[in-house]
């Protein structure tokens, strides 16, 4: 898959991870959605520790921890690779079931053992992961796009995998 196909849509977790245009016009429709219906969503905003945000020379190990957490959400929800980290789209969950499903993804990723490149080490990936819910945090996609980011930042640089929800941040 190329980067610039966005790849298989909802539902397909054969590897299927959104671009990042594709996953930001999927965020817009889906605030826009939710304020005509009244409905909410959460967004987390996730990076994988050992990747340097200012390199952009390791996307496959960002690219290969997004398919990994693909699998480990619900086939409604969305992940996609943006320029900021991996996002994923949790639809229908208040704040508080979303901090419960980056806690679970936390969680599990540092069980698996990743190999970077094919001739890469094997090793343990922690997250760093920011956490927003609409209509709470932000009332469209780069609000909250940006708030996720600031508390991407703040778990990153309280020492990564941790959690970090708009709230405490």
């Amino acid at each position: 898959m190329s980067e610039s196909d966005p790849g298989p849509q909802r539902g397909d977790r054969s590897g299927g991870v959104l671009s990042d245009d594709a996953f930001r016009r999927l965020l817009a429709l889906e605030a826009s959605r939710a304020i005509r219906y009244q409905d909410f969503f959460s967004l987390c905003l996730i990076r994988p520790d050992q990747l340097n945000p200012k390199d952009r020379g390791n996307e496959t190990l960002a690219q290969i921890v997004a398919r990994k957490i693909a699998e480990f959400v619900r086939s409604s929800d969305v992940v996609g690779r943006l320029d900021e980290g991996i996002g994923v789209l949790l639809l229908h969950a208040a704040s508080g079931d979303a901090l419960r499903v980056a806690e679970r993804l936390r969680s599990q990723i540092t069980n698996v053992r990743f190999q970077a490149e094919p001739a890469g080490t094997v090793g343990k990936i922690t997250l760093s992961v920011g956490e927003v819910s609409f209509p709470r945090d932000g009332y469209n996609e780069r609000i909250l796009l940006s708030r996720a980011q600031a508390c991407l930042e703040q778990a990153a640089s309280s020492g990564g995998n941790r959690v970090v929800p708009a709230g405490e941040s």
